[in-house]
């Protein structure tokens, strides 16, 4: 009898060790071994799943899989790695994976996210503004655990009445009434986005590389260029540019172009979604693409490498949680 209770204590003993490890796996994606980090052995653990050299629990399904695509595999090993290296965080990884999907997908395969009279449709259907927001940025931080009040705070999408009208009058040179600003509730604007980032400090740190013109502003002209060369590009900041020549006012381009950067090279160029117009496909749908960035001396500023009209004005780096940015 006593020898038949020390097995049972022995084996529930082994049990909830074991329930104690899953489940702190489960809290932390990449760290399968339930120690509180990302390690190389977590990585190696991950490669073993992928390649059936090792059964991983159930509750180390979760973890292991860091991309969320329903499968273990290498790709899981190599961000577990990366991320055990500083080289990655868990939000670069989401981000990544939330943005890249929707490369080469026409606009109507977009989740629908404005709501604009016909009158304005053609031009509007060729913005792609709300798609850096609305359909990666703030889509990335709910799957990478942010609440919805915090998701609210670091990626507004919706502003005052007042605030929008202005936005609006700006962009069809007119005067909306009341009752039709109802319509544009769910519109994005850049230039409201970018307003609301300079006057909350707290929220984000802002880098300017040109001063410029926005009628939408009440002083005009913002900041000088003092900060550029604090700059280091990192996954997840937020391009604020222009690709409107024949609004350039005294040599200041208005804000009409958001992007966000999603890779980032050694040599210090990034890639980014697509923020603004999006390319025209064989039949005529535009559809969204990635865009490579490149320093140009001659501006201090960076560029399309396609298209030196396409200039940055300012990169917001949002202020997420230090565990995000770890490296």
């Amino acid at each position: 009898m006593k020898k038949a209770a020390s097995i049972f204590l022995t084996v529930s003993i082994l049990f909830c060790l074991c329930f104690s490890l899953t489940g702190t796996a489960a809290a932390l994606p990449g760290d399968v071994d339930g120690d509180g980090a990302v390690t190389a052995g977590d990585a190696r653990f991950i490669l073993r799943f992928s390649v059936n050299l090792e059964a991983p629990l159930s509750a180390q399904r979760a973890p292991a899989d860091i991309d969320d695509d329903g499968e273990i595999t290498a790709s899981d090993a190599r961000y577990a790695l990366r991320m055990a290296v500083g080289l990655d965080t868990y939000f670069n990884i989401v981000l990544y994976n939330t943005a890249h999907p929707y490369v080469g997908a026409t606009f109507k395969d977009l989740p629908p996210k404005t709501s604009m009279f016909d009158v304005v449709y053609q031009t509007a259907k060729k913005w792609c503004c709300y798609y850096t927001i609305r359909a990666v940025f703030r889509p990335a931080l709910e799957k990478a655990g942010y609440s919805k009040e915090e998701i609210d705070r670091l990626a507004p999408d919706n502003y005052d009445a007042e605030r929008k009208a202005k936005a609006i009058k700006t962009m069809l040179n007119s005067t909306l009434p009341k009752w039709m600003l109802n319509t544009f509730n769910t519109c994005y604007f850049p230039s409201l986005l970018l307003d609301y980032y300079l006057n909350h400090p707290e929220v984000c740190t802002c880098y300017t590389f040109r001063p410029y013109y926005d009628d939408m502003f009440e002083d005009g002209v913002l900041y000088p260029t003092e900060n550029i060369a604090d700059y280091t590009p990192r996954v997840g900041d937020i391009l604020f540019a222009s690709n409107k020549v024949s609004t350039y006012v005294n040599d200041y381009p208005t804000v009409d172009h958001t992007a966000q950067i999603i890779t980032v090279a050694p040599d210090g160029t990034f890639t980014c979604t697509d923020g603004c117009i999006l390319q025209p496909n064989p039949n005529d749908e535009p559809y969204v693409t990635e865009r490579h960035y490149i320093w140009w001396e001659k501006t201090n500023t960076y560029i399309w490498e396609h298209n030196d009209i396409v200039q940055t004005l300012v990169i917001v780096r949002p202020n997420l949680y230090e565990s995000d940015y770890n490296s």
